[in-house]
């Protein structure tokens, strides 16, 4: 579990961050992680994505920023 917080958070201090989105795409991270495979169901991604949306923690977080990092590129959140 502490590896899966580190790579976490090491994605949002790298700059993915700031959004549900960014929120999301560390969860997968660190369910890629845990599970050590790289492709994953579509259906989790879209359960983070009702529970990021849900939680009151998250609401005023824009739903995406439409930025990118050069750390990985093509991927918008």
């Amino acid at each position: 579990m502490a590896a899966e917080t580190a790579i976490h958070e090491g994605f949002h201090a790298q700059g993915v961050a700031g959004s549900k989105r960014a929120e999301v795409l560390a969860r997968v991270a660190s369910m890629q992680h845990r599970t050590g495979v790289d492709k994953i169901l579509l259906s989790s991604p879209k359960d983070m994505y009702r529970e990021v949306y849900s939680l009151p923690d998250y609401a005023a977080l824009p739903n995406s920023l439409g930025t990118q990092n050069p750390q990985f590129p093509n991927v918008k959140f």
